[in-house]
Parts: C-alpha cells; sequence; structure tokens
C-alpha cells in the first residue's frame, strides 16, 4: 500500500506565500498544525531553507517532528510571516483568539510579525 498524501487547501493556501529564507511563525492549535504538516511538505518538495519558531511547546514539537529548523522563541526580535487560526471571526473582521495556555506567546510572536495570516 502506498501513502499518498491528501490535499488540504486550507493548509495549503496558509502556507503559500512562504519564501525561501523567511522567519516564520508557527500559530498553535487544530489549523495551525494543519498549516505545520503542510509547510514541512512544501520544505521537502521545494528545498526551502527557512527558521521556524512556535507559539506553544506542542507546535514546536510537532515541528520538530516533521524536521522543520525551530529556533529558540527568546532569540526572536521579527518574523517574516506569522500563520494560525482563529476561533471565531465575525463580518467586521473582528477576533476572537482561543483562551489556551499559548496565548502570550502568540500575541508576542504575531506583535514582531510582518505579516500575519490567520484563519477561522
Amino acid at each position: 500500500m502506498s501513502e499518498q498524501r491528501v490535499a488540504d487547501p486550507l493548509a495549503e493556501a496558509a502556507v503559500a506565500e512562504i519564501q525561501n529564507g523567511m522567519l516564520v511563525g508557527l500559530g498553535t492549535g487544530r489549523t495551525a498544525s494543519r498549516g505545520v504538516v503542510a509547510l514541512a511538505e512544501r520544505v521537502k518538495t521545494e528545498d526551502l531553507k527557512l527558521r521556524c519558531v512556535a507559539t506553544s511547546h506542542a507546535t514546536e514539537t510537532l515541528a520538530r517532528f516533521h524536521a522543520l529548523p525551530v529556533m529558540d522563541f527568546a532569540l526572536v526580535e521579527k518574523v517574516d510571516y506569522l500563520f494560525d487560526g482563529a476561533d471565531e471571526v465575525d463580518g467586521g473582521m473582528n477576533m476572537l483568539k482561543g483562551s489556551g495556555g499559548a496565548m502570550t506567546r502568540e500575541r508576542i510572536v504575531a506583535w514582531a510579525s510582518e505579516k500575519t495570516r490567520l484563519h477561522g
């Protein structure tokens, strides 16, 4: 039986703008985890060279499992691109972000990001 990857359009869209040499912020939660897997696939197939910073221990573990190069959170001053998920987004584009333990790191990385892509 051959291993076949199932397409994930949301995750692929989340990581589509990531370019070689970027420092990428990896969000936390189900949506962001899908993005981590999609990014790892791009790194493998396109031979992208990038660095990552995770917004939670869980995301860092997942990224390392998929062989993404993860930097120490404390060493990051600027992030080129962050992808993450949102729990709710209303018609006025007001976003509700989860209440988990990663909130502080998520906010710091978002603040340091040149560009942020959120999926709800």
